[in-house]
């Protein structure tokens, strides 16, 4: 039974693979959370599959059935209108579309206290499969060419940063208003790396950790291109 579980571990992390919602094994792992040998580990059987492990596999990838993992019952994927995120048992919502920008700059307006039941919504259930939990609105030019002005980051917010993934970007909301950057550990362990992609324009600069009130990884982008 226990073996069985593993082997339809195994299954479903292929299954993500071939429908696009993860590139590698090696994203699979970072917006789960885990280790990559803990998940080898399973896959190859060499250890059981774990309630931890599949609590946050739910939580990154609400579409995926957990109940399939442990039982085989019912299909792998869950139809599109019953996602949950968090193990809520609702069904899938729409994106909240905050109504304020993330200057890929300088600090723009504070996004604390937005009440996301009041802003505009879309549906986009290839980045909700990859765990987004709100999306905003990029402006400023410090991080293209990988974001543009006017791109939308599709974000997931991260409630215990234990570790900063290297190449990953985040959204930092700052008590200097929001921030889209790449971050990096630091010497000074009190502080963090802010970096931009535009780095012929802006340099790499330090923000104290206390000055950073919520952090979100960036798992998507929409792209709109009119030229």
């Amino acid at each position: 039974m226990i073996m069985e579980q593993n082997r339809r571990f195994a299954d479903m992390l292929e299954t993500l693979k071939k429908k696009g919602v993860v590139r590698n094994q090696q994203q699979f792992v970072e917006m789960v959370g885990v280790d990559k040998s803990l998940v080898s580990n399973v896959k190859n059987e060499k250890v059981p599959l774990s309630d931890d492990l599949l609590q946050k596999v739910e939580k990154a990838f609400p579409m995926v059935s957990i109940d399939w993992i442990k039982s085989g019952e019912g299909p792998m994927i869950l139809p599109e209108d019953h996602f949950s995120f968090g193990g809520s048992s609702e069904k899938m919502v729409s994106l909240p579309l905050l109504p304020v920008d993330v200057m890929a700059g300088l600090p723009s307006e504070d996004i604390a206290g937005v009440d996301f039941s009041t802003c505009d919504k879309y549906l986009i259930p290839d980045i909700q499969a990859a765990g987004a939990q709100y999306m905003v609105r990029v402006t400023g030019d410090s991080m293209i060419p990988t974001y543009k002005e006017g791109d939308i980051l599709a974000c997931r917010f991260v409630e215990d940063v234990q570790f900063w993934q290297p190449g990953r970007v985040y959204v930092l909301d700052t008590n200097q208003g929001p921030l889209v950057k790449m971050v990096f550990e630091c010497e000074d362990e009190d502080h963090l790396i802010c970096h931009s992609f535009n780095t012929e324009r802006f340099k790499d600069f330090r923000i104290p950790k206390t000055a950073i009130r919520s952090v979100s990884i960036v798992v998507g982008v929409v792209s709109i291109r009119t030229e």
